[in-house]
């Protein structure tokens, strides 16, 4: 069982070859914490799991995961100051990418803050850049981030 960050997927199928079944879960410290789960007779390599009872979740059009029921937290109490967080439509925007399948299991794509979109408009997901690169001979670990640097 695996919660708190993204398992890489080639990581997950070094462990899938060896007979283990890797069940990965989402949630944050706003959603009590478990939003969604992986069943162990059918999980998907690389998905976060279904939504577990009495929580509904969807996927912004930009791309960012929702989260609405019960387990969810109204407001953050902080310097004695109550701040909601739910928006008026009673979703938690979670501030992460995903995508659903036909399935209605969760894929995780990366922080919302982190996306990179480039001029002409396209969607760079800094992870997927990244696993790319740290499997080519030479590179260890890599990290990629914008820049409006030219030249």
């Amino acid at each position: 069982m695996v919660g708190g960050a993204r398992v890489d997927p080639e990581l997950e199928a070094f462990w899938s070859r060896l007979g283990f079944v890797l069940l990965q879960g989402y949630g944050l410290t706003e959603t009590s914490p478990v939003v969604t789960v992986n069943h162990p007779f059918s999980a998907r390599l690389g998905s976060i799991g279904k939504p577990m009872s009495g929580q509904e979740v969807r996927i912004n059009p930009d791309g960012e995961i929702l989260v609405r029921g019960e387990n969810v937290a109204t407001e953050y109490l902080a310097g004695g100051i109550e701040s909601p967080i739910l928006h008026e439509d009673g979703w938690f925007h979670t501030g992460d990418l995903g995508s659903m399948d036909e399935e209605g299991r969760l894929y995780y794509k990366g922080r919302k803050k982190d996306l990179i979109v480039t001029s002409d408009g396209l969607n760079v997901y800094p992870d997927d850049v990244e696993s790319v690169l740290n499997r080519l001979s030479g590179i260890r670990e890599s990290t990629v981030v914008a820049s409006t640097h030219s030249g």
